[in-house]
């Protein structure tokens, strides 16, 4: 199961970008980013966006097959 929050480096990523930062000005401030970081950043916040949309029946599943006798009465 994935991580339900982002890296700390990512969130910095992200919040720049949603200040309106180009990525440019992102590297420039940031000396050991690089294009990868930005693209990891909107990966992995892609990837918790995706599980957030699951149902609850796919997450119950989910759960139910790494413990079988989950939610047994």
């Amino acid at each position: 199961m994935q991580s339900k929050e982002l890296s700390p480096k990512s969130r910095t990523i992200l919040a720049a970008i949603a200040q309106g930062h180009s990525y440019d000005q992102i590297l420039a401030g940031e000396l050991d980013l690089t294009y990868l970081d930005i693209f990891n950043a909107a990966a992995e916040a892609l990837t918790i966006a995706d599980s957030a949309a699951q149902t609850y029946e796919e997450r119950l599943n989910e759960i139910q097959q790494l413990h079988p006798r989950a939610y047994e009465k």
